[in-house]
């Protein structure tokens, strides 16, 4: 008897360590039905269970592996509110959120060490959103205020651009900064990676790289750890000041184009696609208003295509009035234009000097044209 007692309690002892479940609990503020769905990075469900009175109950369930799955809540005030949370075996999760406040990251407690730093990341994201808010206000406000104020046209004209470039700027999350905030209180955290990846590291690649490389070892030997620095070390060589890679394809006549040698102050390389309905736009406003203001100021174009129907892009290129230099190899998405110039969206500009040196990588036109201005402005 003695002996079977020792074998539960070992038993006990095992199953305790090794428990693989999660057990959740929460509230939904402003919402008394609804559901709470947690799935995959596959999208499958996971778990569910409704929302009685404001409040959800899913018992403990076998997890099929720790990491990052996405937390869903829908209800009448809301389609589906989501959000992403760290799971591990073991751990019970009390999750607390408000149906009225879509963009407000939920109040989750647990012991997962991983789903406290996501919980702090988003603490630290909303302070800066909301810094960034109020730079943005503050910016307006002083565009209005230029109504009150006695002057020229063009000192008008010059004031407000220059607040409507600061305002472009402001509005935009200094996620460096961010990072850096978020290193400095939690120097061990591995969650870092993915957090990063799912930004737009390509936006500030040098920034990001400073802050690669201040992550503990464990964090840059994840596999996030080291995809993202892959890609970091790709797009740093795309940094401002570096050489632009070479153009793989032709014009539709058949020749290759040397960026060098185009012999002009300033280059915008497009990379674009046929039926892409935005590249269609910023083309009519290249070919309506930034090219006719820089006529003869040393201004050029080289646009790329990701085609791979030499008719179909011919066809483009005269629908859209792209009487610039035209550039495609006819493999598509298979371009190694796509590798070599880092392309991850369509459209995706560069801004190059005269000796093929980057300028600027933008990802709206927007911005190339902001970018384009301040450079001929300054040479």
């Amino acid at each position: 008897m003695r002996n079977f007692f020792l074998f539960l309690a070992a038993a006990f002892l095992l199953t305790s360590c090794g428990d693989n479940t999660v057990e959740f609990t929460g509230t939904v503020l402003g919402s008394n039905t609804g559901k709470v769905l947690i799935s995959n990075s596959a999208n499958e469900i996971v778990y569910q269970t409704d929302i009685t009175n404001g409040k959800f109950y899913i018992a403990k369930q076998a997890l099929p592996a720790a990491g990052f799955y996405q937390l869903v809540c829908s209800s009448r005030i809301v389609a589906a509110i989501k959000n992403e949370i760290y799971l591990e075996p073991g751990v019970y999760y009390t999750i607390d959120m408000d149906a009225r406040l879509v963009k407000e990251y939920p109040k989750i407690t647990s012991k997962s060490k991983n789903q406290t730093d996501l919980s702090a990341y988003h603490e630290l994201l909303k302070a800066a959103k909301e810094s960034t808010r109020d730079k943005v206000m503050s910016l307006d406000s002083q565009m209005h205020k230029l109504d009150d104020q006695v002057l020229t046209f063009e000192e008008r004209s010059s004031r407000m651009q220059k607040l409507r470039n600061e305002q472009l700027d402001a509005n935009v999350v200094d996620m460096v900064a961010v990072f850096n905030a978020f290193l400095k209180q939690h120097p061990d955290s591995e969650i870092l990676p993915h957090l990063m990846l799912n930004t737009e590291y390509q936006l500030n690649p040098v920034g990001y790289n400073e802050v690669f490389k201040k992550l503990s070892d464990a964090a840059k030997n994840t596999s996030e750890g080291k995809q993202l620095e892959e890609k970091l070390n790709q797009l740093t060589r795309l940094a401002a000041g570096s050489d632009a890679p070479e153009l793989e394809g032709t014009t539709p006549d058949g020749k290759t184009v040397d960026l060098k040698a185009l012999n002009k102050k300033v280059i915008i390389v497009d990379f674009w696609r046929a039926l892409n309905s935005q590249s269609l736009r910023d083309h009519e406003e290249m070919a309506t208003k930034l090219l006719p203001k820089y006529k003869g100021k040393g201004l050029d174009v080289v646009s790329v295509s990701f085609d791979d129907n030499k008719p179909k892009w011919e066809r483009y290129i005269t629908k859209s009035n792209m009487t610039w230099t035209q550039l495609c190899d006819l493999k598509g998405n298979e371009s190694p234009n796509a590798e070599k110039w880092a392309i991850t969206k369509i459209p995706t500009y560069y801004l190059l000097d005269g000796k093929g040196h980057i300028i600027k990588r933008c990802l709206d036109y927007y911005e190339l044209e902001v970018a384009v201005n301040d450079y001929m402005a300054k040479h």
